[in-house]
C-alpha cells in the first residue's frame, strides 16, 4: 500500500472463493497499486477487514464493486452479503460506492476476444501491461480457478468505470 491517493481516485475490489483482488487508481485511471490475498475460513471476515484496511490506507474517493442486484449476477448469496457489507463499510468511511454490472465489463472487453475469465484477463493485460506477470495460464476444465483472477476482474471493472466516465460522463462529475 502506497498511502493516500489523490482526488478522483478509485479502489476496485473483487472477492472470490479463491482470493480477494484489488486495484487502486489515481484520478486518471492509471494503476497505482494492485494485489490480493488468500485466506482460510472464515475468509469473508478476512476479506472484509482487508478491504477496510485498503480503504483507510488509500483513502479513495470511490469504491468500485460488482452490482449484485443485477438480474445477470450469478454470485452466491453469501458472497452477495459480503459485497453489500463492504459497500456499507465504504459508505461509513465516506467513500462513494459505485456498482458496475459484470455484463458491462464483459461488453467492454469482448472487443479484445472471448468471454472466458482467461480471455478477460488477457484483455486486461492489453490495457494494463504491468499486470502481465500475474496472468495465470489457461485452466483445464477439471482445474479450479487461479486465485489471481480476482485481480483481473477488479482491474477490468476499474477500466470499464473510467472508460464509461470518459466516453459519456455517466457517473457525473460531483465526486
Amino acid at each position: 500500500m502506497n498511502g493516500p491517493l489523490g482526488p478522483r481516485s478509485a479502489l476496485s475490489v473483487e472477492p472470490r472463493s479463491k482470493g480477494l483482488g484489488y486495484v487502486a487508481s489515481d484520478g486518471d485511471g492509471a494503476l497505482v497499486d494492485w494485489g490480493g490475498c488468500r485466506a482460510q475460513a472464515p475468509r469473508h471476515k478476512v476479506y472484509r477487514s482487508r478491504t477496510l484496511k485498503l480503504m483507510r490506507g488509500f483513502g479513495p474517493d470511490i469504491l468500485l464493486i460488482e452490482d449484485c442486484g443485477a438480474p445477470s449476477c450469478r454470485r452466491r448469496a453469501k458472497t452477495k452479503r459480503l459485497i453489500n457489507l463492504i459497500a456499507s463499510d465504504a459508505e461509513r468511511e465516506g467513500i462513494l460506492v459505485i456498482k458496475i454490472k459484470r455484463s458491462d465489463v464483459l461488453k467492454r472487453f469482448c472487443r479484445y476476444g472471448g468471454r472466458s475469465t482467461f480471455d478477460l484477463a488477457e484483455a486486461v493485460c492489453a490495457v494494463h501491461p504491468v499486470l502481465g506477470s500475474r496472468l495465470p495460464k489457461p485452466r483445464k476444465p477439471w482445474e479450479s480457478e487461479h486465485y489471481s483472477t480476482a485481480l483481473f476482474e477488479a482491474s477490468a471493472r476499474l477500466s470499464t468505470f473510467y472508460a464509461q466516465l470518459t466516453e459519456n460522463g455517466e457517473y457525473g462529475s460531483d465526486w
